[in-house]
């Protein structure tokens, strides 16, 4: 499932979407840790994060709380 297709299901679902702590993530990063069943290079963990954050931001600009659903 795409993330675009998550937060998708979150609105038909009445699922509140936090849009601040969407918006702190994508000014702040993540860290942490994953547990991987393979081996994955850092240009493609690199590129995942960035489509992800790309992916919030334009959603945080479409359905944001100064844009209501």
């Amino acid at each position: 499932m795409s993330l675009e297709e998550l937060l998708a299901k979150a609105e038909k679902k009445r699922v509140i979407v936090l849009y601040e702590e969407l918006s702190t993530i994508n000014q702040q990063g993540l860290t942490g840790g994953a547990l991987l069943l393979k081996s994955v290079s850092e240009e493609s963990l690199s590129a995942f994060l960035e489509e992800v954050k790309r992916t919030l931001s334009e959603y945080i600009k479409k359905k944001g709380p100064h844009n209501p659903i």
